[in-house]
């Protein structure tokens, strides 16, 4: 009679454990949580950084809005940057460009942020950056003007009147 060996206690613990099923959700289930929380983290930098992206924006739009105003007495690039200032955002103007005429004023300005990423890092993004611009106009139009003519008895001596008819054609 022929006997086999009997196998080792290792080999019969490999065996044992390459069978076993037991804990296979485990790793499964850590392997969801760390995913959740980088989603989680990315979420929260993303929120960080738009939260600073519209900080800057709405103060860029509310800048441009009021230098563009034609009852602004003041320069509308100090009031872009006085604007800034006060936001405590001075350091994220970049430009502002204001083009007056007689009946408008335009007035653009550039900005930009960036906002350090905290989990995005694991994903080698160390930070978020954006520039944004905002233009405004204020414009009058149908700007009504007037010819007042004096056709008194004073303009008839010497050649007053045909002076008077040149001056009203080129006008």
């Amino acid at each position: 009679m022929q006997t086999t060996p009997s196998p080792r206690p290792d080999d019969r613990s490999l065996r044992r454990f390459a069978r076993a099923e037991d804990g296979g959700m485990i790793v499964l289930g850590l392997f969801f949580f760390v995913m959740m929380v980088m989603m989680g983290g990315m979420a929260v930098d993303l929120m960080r950084f738009e939260n600073a992206r519209t900080e800057l924006q709405q103060t860029m739009d509310r800048s441009v809005l009021a230098a563009a105003s034609l009852k602004q007495q003041r320069n509308p690039e100090s009031v872009v940057t006085d604007y800034f200032a006060k936001a405590g955002l001075a350091e994220k103007l970049m430009e502002e460009q204001a083009d007056p005429t007689l009946s408008s004023r335009t007035v653009t300005a550039t900005g930009s942020t960036s906002v350090p990423t905290f989990f995005m890092q694991m994903l080698d993004v160390d930070d978020l950056t954006t520039t944004v611009g905002a233009t405004a106009e204020e414009s009058v139009s149908n700007i009504e003007i007037s010819l007042v003519l004096d056709i008194s008895g004073s303009m008839r001596t010497g050649d007053q009147i045909g002076k008077l008819k040149v001056a009203a054609k080129q006008f």
